[in-house]
C-alpha cells in the first residue's frame, strides 16, 4: 500500500471516529450527567412527563378552580449543571382567589433500575405544597431549556353576583376595612364601615365577582339611637348608587351594583333634609350637617347686691347661663342655610327683703320682665327683641337652672366661636299676705308695699365645650 493511500484511509478513520463520538454526545442528552443522590437518571423525560400529568389530575381535581397554562410542566432543579434537589417544581398556575401566580412542590422517590440507575417518581399522595425554587438551583426540562420563572397566570374569574345580591362578608375581609365613621343625625348616630369597592369577596375556595359591568360595594351600617328626642320623625340609612336606593344591613356586606360604584353615597333623610356622605371618604356631599353644641360661660355671673341688707330695701340676686347651639330644634325644625339655632336658658334668683334694724320683712310675691337684651355671635350682633322672651318658673323637676328662666332662641351664624349676652331685668315685689309675713310686718317700721329694681346680666363670654 502506497504511503498516499496510507494517508487517505487514515485521514478517513480519523473523520468517522469524529463522527461516531458526535452521534453518541448528541445522543447522551443533557441529562446524561445529571445525579439523584449520586446516581445516573432513568428516561427523565417519561418521568417528569408522568409528574406532569399526576400534577395536572391533582390540581385539577380538588374544590378550588385553578387555571394552568398548557405549557406548564413540572421540573428537576438542577444545580451545578448536575446535582437534582430533593424535589420537583410544578408551574405555573393560579388557584381561584389568589393574588398572584403560583408554582408547588412535592418530594422526590427514587426506584433503582437493574443498570444502577434509578427512575425518578412522585410518591403514590405526592405532599404538594406552594413552593418556590431552589435559590441555588436552575428547575430544568428533560430538555435541559429551564422554567419560565417570570410567566404570569391569571386565576379563573369568579363567578358574578347578580344586580342587588347581598353577600355577607367574611371575618378575614373586615380585617382589611378602614376605621369606622360616624354620621350623626338628631335622633341617632350611625356608624358606617366599609372596604370600598371590590371585585370579588367571599371565602378565597368560592369567591363572588361584580356582576358584569358592575361592581361590589362593600358597607355595614349600625344605628345608636339618641336619648330625650322626638319620637317622630325617625331617620333611615340607605346606599344610593347609580340612582338606586339601596336598604344596607347591619351587618358588614357586599352588594352588588350596576357601574363602578364611585358615586356611592350613605343617605339619612331627617325632617326633610336629607345628608348624603361620600361611602369612600365618610365626606359631607350633599345637604345640612347636623350640630349640636354646649356652650359655657369663660367669665361666670356673680353674686350681686342692690341696697344694705342691714337697712332699708335690698335685692340680691344671681345669673346662670346654660345651653348652646343646634341646626335643628323641634318646634322651628332646621335652621336657615349658614345659621344654626341659639337655644340659651338666663335664668336667675332673687331675694327681696326689707330691714328696719331690729325687723325683716320678705317680698316673695314677685313679678319679672326682662327689659333689654344684647346678643352677638363672633362679634356679630343677632336681633333679639326682649319682649319675644318670656320669663317664667323653672320646671319643679329641673334642678340644673334658677327658680327663673328665661329661654332665648335666635339664628346666629353656624359655627360660631364666641357668644357674649347681656341683660336687664325688672323686678316688682310685694309680700305675701301669710301668717309670718304678716307677723313680720306688724313690728317693722316704714316698709314698703312693695320694691322695685332693675337687676343686671352684665355681659357674659360663652364658648364651646371642649
Amino acid at each position: 500500500m502506497s504511503a498516499a493511500v496510507r494517508a487517505v484511509r487514515g485521514r478517513n478513520v480519523a473523520i468517522g471516529v469524529l463522527a461516531a463520538a458526535l452521534v453518541l454526545g448528541g445522543c447522551s442528552g443533557p441529562t446524561s450527567s445529571w445525579r439523584f443522590q449520586g446516581k445516573s437518571l432513568h428516561e427523565v423525560e417519561e418521568s417528569l412527563a408522568t409528574m406532569t400529568e399526576t400534577w395536572r389530575s391533582d390540581m385539577t381535581s380538588g374544590e378550588v378552580e385553578v387555571t394552568i397554562p398548557e405549557d406548564a410542566a413540572c421540573y428537576l432543579q438542577v444545580a451545578d449543571d448536575e446535582l437534582v434537589g430533593e424535589d420537583v417544581l410544578c408551574g405555573p398556575l393560579a388557584f381561584m382567589g389568589a393574588e398572584e401566580t403560583q408554582w408547588v412542590a412535592a418530594p422526590l422517590s427514587a426506584m433503582t433500575q437493574k443498570d444502577g440507575s434509578v427512575r425518578l417518581v412522585l410518591e403514590e399522595e405526592p405532599g404538594w405544597d406552594f413552593g418556590t425554587p431552589n435559590p441555588n438551583a436552575v428547575p430544568t426540562a428533560a430538555d435541559g431549556s429551564p422554567a419560565d420563572l417570570d410567566q404570569e397566570v391569571e386565576p379563573p374569574a369568579a363567578p358574578p353576583a347578580e344586580v342587588g345580591e347581598v353577600i355577607p362578608l367574611e371575618p378575614a375581609d373586615l380585617e382589611a376595612a378602614s376605621a369606622p365613621y360616624d354620621l350623626v343625625t338628631v335622633d341617632a348616630t350611625y356608624t358606617i364601615t366599609t372596604l370600598g369597592v371590590l371585585s370579588q369577596v367571599g371565602p378565597v375556595t368560592s369567591p363572588v365577582g361584580a356582576p358584569e359591568g358592575g361592581s361590589l360595594i362593600t358597607v355595614g351600617v349600625s344605628r345608636q339611637g339618641h336619648q330625650n328626642v322626638p319620637t317622630s320623625p325617625t331617620s333611615k340609612a340607605v346606599l344610593r348608587v347609580g340612582g338606586t336606593e339601596i336598604d344596607v344591613p347591619e351587618e358588614t356586606s357586599a352588594i352588588a351594583v350596576e357601574g363602578d360604584g364611585s358615586d356611592a353615597v350613605i343617605a339619612v333623610d331627617y325632617d326633610g333634609n336629607v345628608q348624603e356622605y361620600s361611602l369612600a371618604t365618610g365626606e359631607l356631599v350633599s345637604g345640612r350637617a347636623y350640630s349640636a353644641r354646649e356652650f359655657v360661660p369663660v367669665n361666670a355671673p356673680t353674686k350681686e347686691l342692690i341696697g344694705d341688707e342691714s337697712d332699708g330695701e335690698s335685692v340680691s340676686y344671681q345669673f346662670q347661663l346654660a345651653g348652646g347651639t343646634t341646626s335643628w330644634t323641634e318646634a322651628g325644625g332646621w335652621a336657615p342655610e349658614g345659621k344654626d339655632r341659639l337655644l340659651m336658658s338666663i335664668s336667675f334668683d332673687t331675694t327681696v327683703e326689707f330691714h328696719d334694724g331690729r325687723h325683716q320683712v320678705k317680698y316673695q310675691d314677685k313679678s319679672y320682665e326682662l327689659t333689654s337684651l344684647t346678643v352677638t355671635a363672633d362679634g356679630e350682633d343677632i336681633a333679639v327683641e326682649p319682649a319675644s322672651v318670656e320669663i317664667g318658673p323653672r320646671a319643679d323637676d329641673d334642678y340644673t337652672s334658677r327658680s327663673n328662666v328665661a329661654r332665648l332662641v335666635a339664628d346666629i351664624p353656624a359655627d360660631a366661636q364666641e357668644i357674649t349676652i347681656a341683660a336687664t331685668v325688672d323686678v316688682t315685689a310685694k309680700p305675701e299676705k301669710d301668717y309670718i309675713t304678716n307677723y313680720q310686718r306688724e313690728y317693722a317700721e316704714g316698709e314698703p308695699d312693695s320694691v322695685s329694681e332693675t337687676i343686671e346680666l352684665t355681659e357674659v363670654t360663652l364658648q364651646p365645650l371642649g
